[in-house]
């Protein structure tokens, strides 16, 4: 079932004239307990590939891409222009748009390592031996960390479902 399908319905006037519409109530907000969303029974890490969207996933991982409401509220994301991972063509027009020169510098970083993990500290000026990151480089780098999420589980679904009706009830 599709995200506002579910939603209840309320009484509105919009002109203060005793002419009420009903509309679907889309002032509600619901989202999953922690428990829920960092049980790693309930899920698998999936790494989003070029291109995919939601709607792809949910029919792919479901068989309907109007499931895809529970793949966004499972990883809490609101706004899916800012926080679901743009296709590589998006992403160059996204650059190009907005920097003058996507081959600038945008910062650099210094890579530090303490055992077998290396992380790297973002300076503004180079100091040996900081690694030049581009504007490009940098607006890549945060797409790519957007493009793992939790897929809960098929076999979960119903329990999912559940829980968004109990909330969206009340």
């Amino acid at each position: 079932m599709a995200y506002f399908e579910q939603f209840p319905t309320t009484t509105y006037d919009p002109t203060g004239s005793n002419n009420t519409k009903t509309i679907k109530d889309i002032l509600r907000r619901v989202s999953f307990n922690k428990a829920m969303v960092s049980n790693r029974s309930l899920f698998s890490v999936y790494d989003i590939q070029d291109g995919e969207t939601p709607e792809s996933i949910a029919h792919r991982e479901y068989g309907d891409p109007n499931l895809n409401w529970i793949i966004l509220l499972f990883n809490n994301i609101l706004n899916i222009p800012a926080e679901w991972p743009k296709s590589q063509r998006e992403l160059v027009a996204f650059v190009n748009d907005k920097y003058d020169d996507p081959n600038a510098t945008h910062h650099w970083e210094l890579p530090q390592s303490s055992g077998t993990e290396t992380r790297f500290v973002k300076l503004q000026k180079y100091v040996y031996p900081a690694i030049e990151i581009t504007n490009y480089e940098y607006e890549e780098q945060l797409q790519n960390a957007k493009k793992q999420i939790k897929l809960p589980i098929k076999d979960y679904l119903p329990a999912i479902q559940n829980s968004f009706k109990k909330q969206i009830i009340n």
